[in-house]
This record gives structure tokens, sequence and C-alpha cells, in this order.
């Protein structure tokens, strides 16, 4: 079994993760991570008092009904904006039970989004970058086939210039699919 000291060390090291306990009288009886302490909620300033004391009135409103239900037997996750905080926090609400299997404690287990959605959009936009790129080129090699198989209806000046045209909509993300219009009139 974990001792204090180590479990300590290991809650400190979560990045972004904060771990609260909080009783039916909702008083915080364990506050850890990094998450509470960039919030500026110690360990200090938060345990042995209650949301009352230490979160304002806007918290209250947002936090009580989700106790209540922990208090009711029911977990489950919420995902809220912590509007100045600048955080957007992912959390798993449970409830923690005694050995007579009646709910003690509500436990929070709150992570805050921003970094990790930063990067699925970074991911995200080169996604979409290499599906362009991809259509780009898919788009010029159909279009020198058709170049290539058209007889002497329309010159072929004209038809690399329509073809100009249409990688220029897609590159710049205007052309809809299935529509150039004005690629063979300009």
């Amino acid at each position: 079994m974990l001792d204090n000291e180590i479990l300590e060390k290991v809650l400190d090291s979560l990045p972004d993760l904060a771990i609260i306990v909080i009783d039916k009288n909702y008083r915080y009886k364990f506050a850890r991570g990094p998450l509470n302490q960039r919030l500026g909620y110690t360990r200090e300033r938060m345990e042995g008092k209650t949301m009352y004391e230490v979160l304002i009135t806007d918290y209250w409103d947002l936090l009580e009904p989700f106790y209540e239900r922990v208090f009711n037997d029911e977990s489950f996750t919420s995902q809220f904006d912590g509007e100045g905080d600048n955080a957007d926090f992912f959390c798993r609400f449970l409830p923690i039970k005694n050995k007579d299997n009646e709910i003690e404690y509500a436990l929070v287990v709150a992570q805050d989004m921003i970094e990790l959605n930063k990067e699925i959009y970074k991911k995200a936009d080169k996604l979409k970058s290499d599906f362009s790129n991809r259509l780009t080129n898919a788009l010029y090699k159909t279009t020198v086939n058709l170049i290539d198989n058209i007889q002497n209806d329309v010159p072929k000046s004209e038809l690399l210039k329509s073809a100009n045209v249409i990688l220029k909509q897609v590159t710049l993300g205007q052309a809809e699919a299935g529509n150039f219009t004005g690629a063979f009139n300009d």
C-alpha cells in the first residue's frame, strides 16, 4: 500500500488535475493537485473549510447541484468553462461510501482540458491540411487525365487555365462540392 508521502507526490505531479473530497456539509476534506494550486485553491485555503467560505457565489450555484447528485448515489461526468479562470474543466463526480455502504463524501476529479484541446486542434488542422493537399493532387491528376482524353473540342491551353482556376478555388477553400462556377468561363 502507498504511504501518504508517495501519494502526495503522485497527486501533486498529475498535470492539470485536481482531486477534491467534500463531505455532506460541503466541507473540503481533501484538496490536491496542480490545477487547484494554479487556480489559487491551495490545500491550506480549502481543507477544513466549506465551499461557501472558499468559493464565490457563482461557483456555489454551479457545484451544489452536482454534489447533491453525488450524495444521492449518482456517478457522472460534466464539462464546464472556468470562465475567468482560463480553464475548461472535465470533471468526474463519484460518491465515496463507508464500510456500511453509506455515502460519506463526494469525490471530484477535475482536469483542465485547455492544453489537451490545443493538441486536438493542432492535429485536426494537420489532418485538414493533409486532406486538402491530397484532394488538390487528386483533382489535378483527374483534370490532367481528362485533358489527355479530350480530343480537339477545347484547346488544351483553355483546359489548363480552367484546371488552374479549379485548383486555386480548392486551395483557397472556396470551391463547394461539385460547384466550380466560373472555372471554364474565366
